[in-house]
């Protein structure tokens, strides 16, 4: 009903400033883009329960950032030949600026041979 999505978007307005508040006392959070590597896509062409059970899957942790509207950016960190993967950095919504300028120095890093 209409009631019903106008608490649902008031109840994640309030899961928004909660995650705001819990996350405001640091630069960045750090975790994997994806919980698991991606799979080739030849190993999902044949299945749709198997390719949209991935796909749910790999796009989870995304997912609840930008739920909680969050900033977040990846950084692939795969050595050649490795299937791709990726190190994602968050932060409170507005933050885009600051978390871009902490991206580019870990990339500065990771790429450090």
């Amino acid at each position: 009903s209409c009631a019903e999505f106008i608490r649902l978007c008031w109840k994640r307005e309030e899961l928004i400033a909660r995650m705001s508040a819990e996350i405001a006392p640091f630069d960045a959070l750090v975790l994997p883009t994806c919980p698991v590597v991606a799979p080739k896509l030849d190993a999902l062409e044949d299945d749709d329960g198997r390719f949209w059970e991935q796909n749910a899957l790999l796009s989870r942790n995304c997912a609840f950032f930008n739920f909680l509207d969050c900033c977040a950016i990846t950084i692939p960190m795969q050595r050649p030949g490795d299937l791709p993967s990726g190190l994602m950095l968050a932060a409170a919504g507005g933050h885009d600026a600051k978390l871009l300028a902490i991206a580019a120095a870990v990339e500065h890093i990771l790429l450090q041979p």
